[in-house]
C-alpha cells in the first residue's frame, strides 16, 4: 500500500488579535492613518491601513532592513478587504541562486513587468473581502527559472 503523507503549518505574521499586533512591523503612517478597527462586515477586529498616497502609509516586516523573516513555507494567504483605493504588495524572496527577488502586486499596474530582481503584477478584486494565496515557490520558478527557498521580507 502506498501512503503519502502531508505536512501543514500555518504560521501567523500579522494578526489583528492579541495587544500588539505590529510588534515585528515597521509602521509609517504620513497623510494617512494605520488603527485596529471592528469591521462591520465581518464583525471582527481587522487592521486597517489608509492613505492618500500608497507610499507613504505601510507596514514592513522584519522590522530591521537586514534581517530575514526566513520563512521557507511556498504559500502566503492573505485577507484583503477592498477599500476602493490603491493598494500595492511587495514580496521580497531568496531564491536558489542567492538573489533577492521582489513580487509587487497592486491595483494600479495594468501588465506584468518582469525586471531582473523583480516583477510588477496586477492585482484584480471583487467587493468587500477578497482571500489572496500567493504560490512563492510556483512564482519563483515560473518568473525566474530558479528555486525559492525562503520569504525574506512582506511590505503592505
Amino acid at each position: 500500500m502506498f501512503r503519502q503523507t502531508y505536512q501543514l503549518g500555518l504560521l501567523s505574521i500579522l494578526s489583528s488579535h492579541g495587544s500588539k499586533p505590529f510588534e515585528t512591523w515597521i509602521c509609517k503612517a504620513s497623510n494617512g492613518y494605520i488603527k485596529r478597527i471592528t469591521d462591520e462586515d465581518t464583525n471582527s477586529l481587522v487592521l486597517e491601513l489608509i492613505s492618500s498616497n500608497v507610499s507613504s502609509t505601510y507596514v514592513t516586516c522584519p522590522c530591521y532592513p537586514y534581517n530575514s523573516l526566513g520563512i521557507k513555507m511556498q504559500y502566503l494567504n492573505l485577507y484583503i478587504k477592498n477599500l476602493r483605493r490603491y493598494f500595492v504588495m511587495e514580496i521580497e524572496v531568496l531564491d536558489s541562486q542567492k538573489m533577492h527577488r521582489r513580487f509587487k502586486i497592486s491595483t494600479f499596474a495594468t501588465k506584468t513587468k518582469i525586471g531582473p530582481f523583480g516583477t510588477h503584477s496586477p492585482l484584480n478584486w471583487i467587493e468587500g473581502w477578497n482571500r489572496l494565496t500567493l504560490n512563492l515557490e510556483s512564482f519563483t520558478k515560473t518568473v525566474y527559472g530558479t528555486n525559492y527557498v525562503e520569504c525574506r521580507r512582506i511590505t503592505v
